[in-house]
């Protein structure tokens, strides 16, 4: 949908389309969740920052 403004159109989002599921997709991305990680230990599995860590 488009909106004319004073300054211009505003277009609006009145739908996301998405793919459809893939079950095998949704039980591998389970499989693959982390806990989240400190910031200290984000940067110490990285040898470009082993400067920081």
């Amino acid at each position: 949908t488009d909106i004319l403004a004073g300054n211009g159109v505003i277009h609006e989002i009145d739908a996301v389309l998405l793919p459809p599921a893939d079950e095998s997709m949704d039980a591998m991305s389970k499989d693959m969740v982390e806990a989240p990680k400190t910031l200290t230990e984000t940067l110490a599995a990285e040898p470009r920052f082993s400067t920081l860590a």
